[in-house]
């Protein structure tokens, strides 16, 4: 099967940076949280922690879901 590589391409540049996202918001969470570790009064509320750990559950189904696609692809190629 002949499989264009600007395909593959695409879809590891689109997980890079899927997985770039998920590391900003994780940081963002693991900050706030730190602030409230060390005494000062985090800077999120529940609703936006809610909303950033949706946005975290929501990027790791699309990262699963997009491995298993490119997963399939390279065993096209391998074809």
């Amino acid at each position: 099967m002949n499989i264009p590589s600007s395909r593959i391409e695409r879809e590891a540049e689109f997980l890079l940076r899927l997985g770039s996202a998920a590391n900003a918001i994780a940081s963002i969470i693991n900050d706030d949280m730190t602030r409230e570790d060390c005494g000062e009064k985090p800077r999120l509320n529940n609703f936006l922690v809610g909303g950033l750990m949706d946005a975290l559950a929501i990027l790791g189904d699309e990262s699963g879901a997009r491995a298993e696609g490119l997963q399939k692809l390279a065993r096209e190629v391998k074809s």
